[in-house]
């Protein structure tokens, strides 16, 4: 029982100790996991990311394999044979293989080097994004704490201001003052109280901006410290940033990869109505079992065709190698069974 009560008070004056102040850092942290312009920026970042691989895939091997599996009953009738009919039972299995690797096309190559500058663009796309987040979350932050400082002047302003009003009464009722001097000091009292409502209102304002952008309202922001030192940027020049700014800047990033993008696809254009020679290899593999047999079959296709000004040429060469196992009949035997 003597913990409880020691618990209770303790519990309580936990309760009551005010929330830290965020500071710069810990509103930009929350702006980051919860900001939605910056999220977006974030998700098309990855999607352009993705374009990489996939044009990395027009380049690449592709490989199809097929299977099936098939159970025959088979009834057969000679005339004049017996017995009248005899039967085939069995199961037939089969599957496919099919790789076929793009030994040169063009258009996929253009394909794979534009995939890598979208990349890039989408890199620096992001990297404006996070630089804009970062001028956002200080200009709100700022703006917070500016209004917090104009409301607290006004507020200070508005106790003098009603100090005077009640001196000028008191004046005025011992007769050492005239009805102008406390009309004058009641209108000077009525416009702080305005300025103060005005300034309560831009400070609401401010908070559901810094909202909007960390996701939360904030209840209290630190204030920068009173001895805090403000280093000047390196190198301190406007010209060097300039010139640095038009090299590599993010903007700058981005539209150049723009430029090669376009490029790549004009190249393509080109390419297609010129059509430059193609080749490719799809080997083949093979395995059919029909009834209770199976065997391997291998078969390396390959095509080449040549195309002038969009027309296929009239020379094209097609060659086929069919490979079986000794000893191992064709799949389909061509037979009469009438004929038996």
């Amino acid at each position: 029982m003597p913990r409880l009560w020691l618990a209770l008070p303790l519990t309580f004056a936990l309760s009551v100790v005010p929330a830290r102040a965020a500071d710069l850092l810990q509103i930009y942290r929350d702006a980051l996991a919860n900001d939605a312009t910056y999220a977006s920026a974030r998700a098309t970042r990855d999607a352009g990311l993705e374009s990489l691989p996939q044009g990395l895939a027009q380049i690449l091997p592709t490989v199809n394999a097929t299977a099936f599996s098939q159970y025959n009953d088979v009834a057969i009738a000679f005339r004049g044979a017996t017995p009248d009919y005899q039967y085939r039972l069995g199961a037939s299995n089969g599957y496919t293989v099919t790789l076929t690797q793009p030994v040169f096309n063009w258009q996929n190559i253009q394909v794979y080097k534009e995939s890598g500058f979208k990349a890039v663009q989408a890199e620096a796309t992001f990297g404006q994004a996070t630089q804009d987040l970062i001028v956002r979350v200080a200009q709100a932050y700022f703006d917070v704490l500016a209004s917090q400082d104009s409301l607290a002047f006004i507020q200070g302003q508005k106790v003098a201001i009603s100090e005077q009003l009640a001196q000028a009464k008191r004046n005025f009722e011992v007769g050492t003052a005239t009805i102008t001097d406390t009309h004058e000091a009641q209108a000077r009292f009525d416009l702080a109280t305005s300025q103060e409502i005005a300034a309560q209102s831009d400070l609401e304002i401010r908070k559901r901006t810094l909202q909007q952008i960390v996701g939360k309202f904030p209840e209290r922001l630190a204030p920068l410290k009173p001895t805090i030192e403000l280093n000047p940027p390196k190198p301190n020049s406007m010209e060097d940033w300039a010139v640095a700014a038009g090299s590599q800047g993010y903007p700058v990033r981005a539209q150049e990869a723009a430029v090669e993008i376009a490029v790549r696809e004009i190249e393509r254009i080109i390419q297609r109505v010129s059509a430059p020679p193609r080749r490719a290899i799809p080997p083949r593999t093979r395995s059919i079992a029909p009834s209770d047999c199976s065997f391997p079959s291998l078969s390396m296709r390959g095509a080449t065709s040549v195309r002038r000004s969009g027309k296929p040429s009239p020379i094209a060469k097609k060659h086929s190698r069919i490979w079986r196992a000794p000893g191992v009949p064709p799949p389909y035997p061509h037979a009469n069974p009438m004929s038996a």
